[in-house]
């Protein structure tokens, strides 16, 4: 499979078939810049990351994520409210940021409803800013 529909922004981003915590797959970073690459889910529902949600919905957010040498602010696992055309008018809500070298590591994050008004998507994030690899796998939404 791919990694659809995760979306790639910036330098660095690949599907890995190599490396996994659970299997040989996982999203991977691999950069020597400091400029912010991510891969961003913005998709719900059947066959995205979650069940369509009401405003009333809160999700707790975990993965794992594995570091290699990874320096500036690091890498993480964040959700942030996104409305159409306008993805970024939200900040990003952030797990621990991972720097230097870890074995595969559990994070987690939180988001809770109601959201702003004028919100039509909740968008999941895998990021590392600096440079270095990182791997993101064995994700996992929870209703809260």
């Amino acid at each position: 499979t791919d990694p659809w529909p995760w979306l790639p922004e910036g330098d660095g981003a690949e599907w890995c078939r190599d490396e996994g915590r659970s299997d040989s797959c996982s999203l991977k970073i691999s950069k020597d810049t400091t400029v912010p690459t991510e891969w961003v889910m913005n998709r719900e529902s059947e066959g995205a990351w979650t069940q369509r949600w009401t405003a009333s919905t809160s999700f707790r957010v975990t993965a794992y994520i594995k570091t290699d040498v990874v320096a500036g602010r690091g890498a993480f696992l964040a959700v942030r409210w996104g409305v159409y055309n306008y993805p970024e008018r939200y900040p990003y809500i952030c797990s621990e940021k991972l720097t230097g070298t870890h074995d595969w590591t559990r994070v987690s994050v939180e988001i809770h409803g109601p959201p702003p008004p004028d919100i039509s998507a909740v968008h999941l994030i895998f990021r590392q800013d600096g440079p270095g690899t990182s791997w993101l796998d064995d994700l996992d939404v929870e209703v809260v």
